[in-house]
């Protein structure tokens, strides 16, 4: 068990503003968070089921003033002359003496103004434009849910639409729409999350019997993440729908239009109330593009059942913040936007962050992850107009 001790932080000038952000901290609440504005301190225990979250606000919080944190994970002060020395006259990047700084400031070795700056920097330099967000999320009849992190811009709208009923008690199909790798799988996931409700997803459909399951030859029935969202609720991701085959579409429009089936079996079953379906998809349906050739052409009456759609394209400072190699992602992001300048047809997206920033975590220089990443294959021409030179 971690126990930590918080009071206010010599950037904390605005109540409203500490308020937000203390008061929902798991073991604080809005009634310590006034007191510890007004002087007073609290020592508590990290909830186990919290921990990380708890951890991840208090750093926060902690770097950026607002309080100050005793016995936080991380932050034990090191008394060596030499790592003194070099916090005051170091050339190292913000990032690394903003670490030894804050070692130093615990024990008073290093002024408050200092440690100012250099939280300043790194925060300008390292984090500018990394979306950290609080969703909370009134469910009616149930208790509000809040969640912490890191989430793409339209993730709280998506939660909204998800929120909302029709007439018939059932909340619309939802089309999301956008480039590759960014985040829409996730997007299904992160909302049975967040909606308390079991996740089920489904790929590339060409049969009928992949949508609602079929009947063997001794007469037992196969069911579908389709049929089992259906039937007994959940979020229901329906990946890649846009390159969905004819029978299985045609099968669905019932199902999705009615919120009725009879399965296989011959049994007739209703829609469950809180069977929530997302397609997700890198086009709106209407056949096939430069970028995404294997998309097909889907029926509209197919596509009129998902009449909420959503634009989900990559987010640069999202895309930075899972990378976790902030300058690495700057690269592949001019390189990104160098070729669609050009009007290459070269796909550069996350998934080349992501991989880069591992290869130079792992000791690989940058250019050698460019190397084995978006770079890989490219004639010299290529790599040149891709590369700025």
């Amino acid at each position: 068990m971690t126990t930590v001790t918080i009071k206010r932080g010599p950037a904390a000038n605005n109540p409203t503003a500490f308020m937000k952000d203390v008061q929902y901290i798991k073991g604080v609440g809005a009634k310590r968070a006034s007191n510890i504005y007004a002087g007073d301190h609290l020592t508590f225990d990290i909830a186990p089921e919290a921990y990380d979250a708890t951890l991840r606000q208090l750093r926060r919080l902690a770097l950026d003033g607002t309080l100050i944190v005793e016995g936080l994970p991380g932050t034990e002060a090191s008394t060596t002359a030499k790592n003194e020395t070099a916090i005051v006259g170091s050339t190292a990047t913000p990032a690394n003496d903003l670490a030894e700084a804050i070692n130093r400031v615990l024990q008073g070795a290093v002024s408050e103004d200092r440690v100012r700056d250099i939280v300043q920097r790194s925060v300008e330099e390292a984090m500018a434009g990394i979306p950290t967000t609080r969703i909370e999320l009134d469910r009616k009849g149930m208790e509000p849910v809040e969640l912490e992190g890191l989430h793409h811009p339209m993730f709280p709208r998506l939660l909204r639409m998800l929120s909302c009923r029709a007439a018939n008690g059932y909340v619309p199909n939802v089309w999301i729409a956008g480039e590759k790798s960014s985040g829409k799988s996730h997007a299904g996931r992160a909302a049975a999350a967040a909606l308390g409700l079991p996740f089920y997803t489904m790929g590339t459909l060409a049969m009928a019997h992949e949508a609602i399951g079929f009947v063997d030859g001794t007469g037992k029935y196969h069911s579908t993440p389709f049929v089992d969202a259906f039937i007994g609720g959940g979020v229901l991701q329906l990946d890649e729908i846009d390159s969905y085959e004819a029978h299985p579409t045609l099968t669905l429009n019932g199902p999705l239009a009615n919120n009725c089936m009879t399965l296989p079996d011959g049994r007739f079953v209703e829609r469950h109330k809180d069977c929530i379906i997302i397609g997700g998809a890198n086009t709106w349906g209407m056949g096939a593009t430069s970028d995404y050739i294997g998309r097909n052409k889907l029926d509209a009456a197919f596509l009129s059942r998902f009449p909420a759609r959503l634009v989900w394209n990559i987010d640069p400072a999202l895309e930075q913040a899972f990378c976790g190699n902030v300058q690495w992602a700057i690269r592949v992001q001019a390189a990104r936007a160098r070729a669609k300048a050009a009007g290459l047809k070269i796909g550069i997206d996350t998934r080349h962050s992501s991989a880069g920033a591992a290869f130079i975590a792992g000791g690989f220089t940058p250019d050698e992850a460019a190397d084995m990443t978006y770079l890989a294959g490219l004639s010299d021409e290529q790599r040149k107009i891709i590369e700025g030179v």
